[in-house]
């Protein structure tokens, strides 16, 4: 799942979105000097993603990526999910995007300072140009797989997936459907499990 997706399944909690966030940047196991919300989140975070690509049903998606993407089928499944849950987001939620996308703004920038310094630039980026609001849209997507394969050394194959998606638009919102409400379910109950310990 990509940031959208990530922030979507952060549980209401602030905390645990800038958890997610940090989730790119935090390696190792040792992170329990954060407050435990944030430790939660990049604990949840790295949940989101084994979940997602160990997931059968996602394998459908990937093996139609994996022609034009290989070996970064994964990342693209990613960025297509965030724009299939932009795009059907009314379905998932009841508070508006534009809404949704302050809050999450507005939980990062208010505990900016647990912040790494690539994680910083990468928040000024996300609302300078309101990625999150513009994954709904088709030229999101695009901004999204050209920008990442532009940042890719080795040829990714990601340019090539707005395309891939407009042919088979149906198909990927499809498999999206059938996955989402799976991990929306075990995110919950991961973190039921931190409420209790």
């Amino acid at each position: 799942m990509n940031y959208l997706a990530h922030f979507y399944l952060s549980q209401n909690n602030p905390g645990v979105v800038v958890g997610n966030l940090l989730g790119d940047f935090i390696k190792g196991r040792h992170f329990e000097y954060f407050p435990k919300p944030i430790y939660n989140g990049i604990v949840l975070h790295r949940f989101i993603d084994d979940y997602t690509d160990h997931f059968p049903a996602n394998e459908a998606t990937k093996e139609l990526l994996r022609p034009i993407t290989g070996k970064f089928a994964g990342v693209a499944m990613d960025l297509i999910h965030d724009h299939c849950l932009g795009l059907t987001w009314p379905v998932w939620s009841e508070q508006a995007l534009p809404d949704f996308v302050a809050w999450v703004h507005q939980s990062l920038e208010a505990q900016v300072e647990y912040l790494t310094p690539e994680a910083k630039k990468l928040l000024q980026a996300m609302i300078k140009y309101q990625w999150l609001l513009r994954y709904s849209t088709f030229e999101g997507l695009e901004n999204s797989c050209f920008g990442l394969a532009r940042r890719i050394k080795h040829n990714s194959g990601l340019e090539n997936v707005p395309s891939l998606f407009k042919e088979n638009k149906v198909f990927f919102l499809t498999e999206f459907e059938r996955f989402f409400p799976h991990i929306v379910n075990a995110c919950s109950e991961k973190y039921a499990n931190f409420v209790q310990t």
